[in-house]
């Protein structure tokens, strides 16, 4: 069987460093107009979605804890490479 090695996928990397940069220089020059739309985001995300948002990450653990403490534990998802 052979390994093919893979690599990052390069568009989608610089994409996402792009996108990251521009958010990070953006909140940096604007710091209270940034403020202000992350405490909406805030406020939403935790006085909305706070219950949900607790009782489906709470679940997620759970699950994957579960999963990994089966037998589906040791399942790989990709082949061991040799080095």
């Amino acid at each position: 069987m052979e390994i093919k090695k893979v690599g990052i996928d390069k568009p989608l990397f610089y994409l996402s460093v792009t996108f990251t940069l521009m958010v990070c220089l953006i909140f940096s020059l604007f710091p209270e107009p940034s403020s202000t739309i992350l405490d909406k985001i805030f406020a939403f995300c935790t006085q909305i979605l706070g219950p949900i948002y607790l009782w489906v990450v709470l679940a997620a653990v759970l699950i994957i804890f579960f999963l990994s403490f089966s037998k589906y534990g040791n399942i790989k998802l990709v082949p061991v490479q040799k080095l």
